[in-house]
């Protein structure tokens, strides 16, 4: 069973996508900030991040910069899931593997949950 990690600051969002995810026959856990992201990966081990992209103290880009530091998640898949992919932002879209646009397609988001597992 793949193992994701949602991230996002809007509890109803979180429960959408986890919902989701886990017809897919996904196990899910969910954050609310990007720092309780970081910390749930002490105990937690995903095979996927979904984050947001607009959060308080510590958006999506930031916080895929900083599990990028982290020798056991470098290469780690993680996706962004935004309606904001406007070219002129000032965001870090190279430092995700892929886009989920919202409103989340479900073939999309089957497609991205089908990534083989690392």
């Amino acid at each position: 069973m793949k193992r994701v990690l949602i991230v996002d600051d809007m509890r109803i969002n979180l429960m959408i996508l986890a919902t989701k995810a886990k017809n897919f026959g996904c196990h899910c856990e969910v954050v609310e900030s990007g720092a309780r992201a970081l910390e749930v990966l002490d105990t937690f081990k995903p095979d996927i991040i979904l984050t947001d992209l607009w959060m308080p103290e510590m958006n999506g880009d930031k916080l895929a910069e900083n599990i990028r530091k982290l020798t056991d998640y470098q290469e780690l898949p993680i996706f962004v899931v935004t309606a904001d992919t406007d070219d002129n932002t000032e965001f870090n879209f190279s430092i995700f593997t892929g886009i989920i646009q919202k409103p989340i397609d479900d073939n999309r988001l089957k497609e991205v949950l089908s990534l083989e597992e690392t």
